[in-house]
């Protein structure tokens, strides 16, 4: 992690720490409390006398279940500077690779469904899971979004440099802006993730209270095989 934010170094030894580990599955209790903690903690660090106060700057290195990490992106503060790392599977570095081609993403609508105020935006980076298992509530009435790799096919492991970040970062805020010209009465988007870690934080940070619609967000459950609604953000 040190050499991940070079030469940057941290302010304390310690720094934040948020350990979900001992909350072992996902479900509405669950998710809840897990809420709680980070709202509790991250709350304390951006206090007016919190740590990252000392510079102005945080480096978030997180991993965890999908909702959790975007529920931690919504509790980020869009007022601090803030960095993502990726823990690379191949490397098991979390420092930002600096060679390869660079990823793009597309977005397009798969279905217009009919009724207006009902949307869904699949994110099929790290896979084809969502597409493949959407929730049976999900019917004819959804219009439904996907945003995928251009080019390339979708892969646990596509995200290498920090500027893939970025293109992802971007490419969603033009697709929440795109789903909402669609959509001008839209009030909860159901969002269906498969993408890696650092990806899924910034789907609930770059979320705005008074511009986006509430984000209810889906996660694949193996018992049931397919995607099950855990938790909103950005009500």
């Amino acid at each position: 992690m040190l050499e991940a934010v070079a030469p940057r170094y941290p302010v304390s030894r310690e720094g934040l720490e948020i350990d979900l580990t001992n909350l072992l599955n996902e479900s509405a209790p669950v998710n809840a409390v897990a809420q709680d903690i980070i709202r509790a903690r991250l709350a304390s660090y951006f206090d007016e006398r919190g740590e990252w106060k000392r510079s102005g700057h945080i480096s978030v290195f997180a991993i965890g279940p999908m909702p959790q990490l975007i529920y931690l992106g919504s509790q980020l503060s869009n007022k601090v500077s803030t960095d993502l790392f990726q823990r690379h599977r191949d490397t098991e570095s979390w420092t930002w690779k600096k060679n390869g081609p660079p990823v793009q993403y597309k977005f397009r609508r798969i279905r217009k469904g009919t009724d207006p105020s009902r949307a869904a935006l699949l994110l099929c980076l790290s896979g084809s899971g969502p597409r493949e298992n959407l929730p049976p509530d999900l019917d004819s009435a959804y219009s439904i979004c996907e945003m995928t790799l251009d080019g390339v096919i979708s892969s646990p492991t596509f995200l290498s440099q920090r500027e893939d970040l970025e293109r992802f970062r971007l490419k969603y805020q033009d697709a929440l802006a795109e789903i909402m010209a669609e959509h001008p009465s839209l009030r909860d988007l159901d969002l269906f993730p498969a993408v890696p870690a650092p990806v899924a934080v910034p789907c609930g940070r770059e979320a705005l209270p008074k511009v986006h619609p509430a984000l209810r967000v889906h996660d694949f459950d193996k018992a049931r095989n397919g995607f099950v609604y855990q938790l909103t953000v950005n009500h």
